[in-house]
């Protein structure tokens, strides 16, 4: 029976389709963003405004990631192509969509800088790309799996190249960009290895991305990491036969962290009692730009000041290190709740599913949602179209959202 004119297929014949290689072209997209971004970047040069170099890059860099972004909708078409599509799937994820698309251009009234068309732009392939994508035929299970293995090996090699690249500042690594970026890709690997095969490749993308968190001092995907991974362990606890060998291993992991002791990692790793970064310091001085954050929405409550707009308006630091502040600085009530109801009713359909269904890739896919939004807690990474991280929550939360079964109402 023909995939393009039987858009609902039993399970029989969607198991006759391979969408091994649209995971692969797929993960392959997302890998290239951290290897292009290394690339762009040139070591930091310690004599001149460290922070500078940062954030604003090149303008090469900024062509080339808005080129791969925009380019995230070639497999998704390729996809459509190949194996047909129904937009019913995509319904339940209309919604969101529609109020963050609404929201972005919204954002920019009384604007009158036309650069800022390119964010709409962006905005709009990141939802279409995901729309066609889950619309297609695909087998969820076996896209996914390649993606997030194709995702952890490119992000395991760059960060290899980083840790010899050794561009480290003030004790942190951050191979020429920031430790936090470095360690959310690290996060990205060390929760995509969840569905690898093989524990040879799996032990050295974990070791690899552990020893990138440490040296990066990244404590919010470490933290994130750590609720991600607790969350699998639970639902593999409840719902898994072995799961008499997995409290054990449980047991195991926790007698480790008591050996090394609570003070390694209270101290070493969280750096709890620094007084740049530890609790007296407010969170590294995060406490005053969420205040700064939070008087921007005040400000401008229903539409935000423009997507990607506050880091202008801040006086204390370059972000806002929060996602949901960020996004309400930004985009208003009518983008937040977008966003919310996008990410948060993607992660509550990703644990149905694995609650119904507990393999390797819907336990990877909660864990990264999950991980995703404790760690917005710190850091702004959320409607980005720019880095890996943000562009697999959005694949991850719109595959969440996919309606498999015709037949489900939900």
């Amino acid at each position: 029976m023909s995939t393009l004119t039987d858009p609902f297929l039993d399970d029989r014949a969607i198991a006759k389709l391979d969408p091994v290689w649209a995971g692969r072209v797929c993960g392959f997209w997302l890998g290239l963003f951290p290897i292009v971004d290394f690339i762009f970047r040139a070591p930091i040069d310690r004599a001149s405004n460290v922070f500078a170099q940062i954030r604003y890059g090149t303008p090469q860099l900024a062509i080339a990631l808005a080129s791969i972004a925009l380019a995230g909708l070639i497999p998704s078409l390729w996809i459509a192509a190949t194996y047909g599509l129904d937009f019913r799937r995509a319904k339940y994820l209309a919604p969101a969509a529609f109020l963050v698309c609404l929201a972005v251009p919204l954002s920019y009234i009384g604007e009158t800088d036309i650069q800022n068309m390119l964010y709409v732009v962006l905005i709009y392939n990141a939802f279409v790309s995901a729309i066609f994508a889950i619309s297609t035929n695909l087998d969820r299970e076996i896209f996914l799996r390649s993606v997030f293995q194709i995702v952890a090996l490119l992000h395991a090699g760059i960060m290899a190249v980083v840790l010899i690249d050794h561009d480290v500042i003030w004790g942190r690594l951050y191979g020429r960009n920031t430790p936090n970026y470095w360690g959310m890709v690290a996060q990205t690997a060390l929760i995509c290895s969840m569905a690898m095969r093989g524990w040879v490749l799996r032990g050295l993308v974990i070791l690899i991305s552990v020893a990138v968190m440490i040296m990066a001092q990244t404590r919010g995907s470490m933290v994130a990491s750590a609720a991600g991974f607790s969350l699998a362990f639970l639902i593999l606890s409840l719902k898994a036969r072995q799961r008499v060998w997995l409290w054990l291993a449980g047991a195991l992991t926790l007698a480790v962290v008591l050996l090394l002791g609570v003070n390694f990692v209270a101290e070493d790793l969280l750096k709890l009692s620094d007084p740049t970064r530890g609790l007296a310091s407010g969170g590294s001085g995060r406490s005053v730009v969420w205040r700064e954050s939070w008087d921007l929405f005040a400000s401008h409550p229903w539409t935000g000041v423009g997507y990607r707009q506050h880091e202008k308006y801040l006086t204390s630091e370059a972000t806002a290190h929060n996602a949901y502040l960020a996004t309400l600085a930004d985009l208003g009530v009518i983008g937040f709740s977008g966003y919310i109801l996008f990410i948060g009713g993607g992660a509550l359909r990703a644990l149905r599913k694995v609650l119904a269904k507990p393999n390797a890739v819907e336990l990877t896919s909660v864990a990264f949602l999950t991980a995703f939004m404790v760690n917005g807690l710190v850091e702004r990474s959320a409607l980005n179209t720019g880095n890996t991280y943000s562009q697999l929550m959005l694949v991850l939360a719109a595959w969440a959202w996919r309606q498999d079964n015709p037949a489900d109402p939900a």
